[in-house]
């Protein structure tokens, strides 16, 4: 349980730079005070900006600051598919989320419009409007096996 927390806090802190070095106009959250339950080194700290997503594999970084966080499944195959996460009242927490997709997936991309996520065998794609959380249409399926 603590690994999974370490891996989501680590990652929303990228996300969080990635934010603010992309999107321009998202400020940084305050750091927790216990830094997310992580021991960090001098000059560096940590917030938790989103909690409960499952198994948090990989996550991308929509140009409006959008998060969307690849999931894996745990045991019995609950959770997988991909989270997106939107901050809609600038306080640098994501307070908006939607899902969407099945299985364990490795990885997630944004690219031409479209969101990408991998699972152990395919990747698919869902046509992404900008600045949408949610695709439109139905997955297709670009590569198999």
């Amino acid at each position: 349980m603590r690994m999974k927390r370490l891996i989501l806090v680590v990652s929303a802190a990228i996300a969080i730079i990635g934010m603010v070095t992309f999107a321009g106009a998202a400020a940084a959250p305050a750091c927790d005070p216990d830094n997310g339950g992580l021991k960090l080194p001098q000059g560096f700290c940590a917030a938790v900006v989103a909690d409960n997503l499952g198994r948090a594999r990989h996550l991308a970084v929509a140009p409006n600051g959008d998060l969307f966080v690849s999931t894996q499944t745990g045991r019995g195959g609950t959770g997988g598919g991909v989270f997106s996460l939107r901050d809609t009242d600038g306080d640098g927490k994501f307070d908006k989320r939607e899902h969407f997709g099945e299985g364990s997936v490795t990885g997630v991309a944004l690219r031409n419009g479209y969101v990408y996520y991998a699972t152990t065998n395919s990747i698919v794609r869902y046509k992404l409007p900008a600045g949408e959380l949610l695709p439109t249409g139905s997955a297709e399926v670009i590569a198999e096996g």
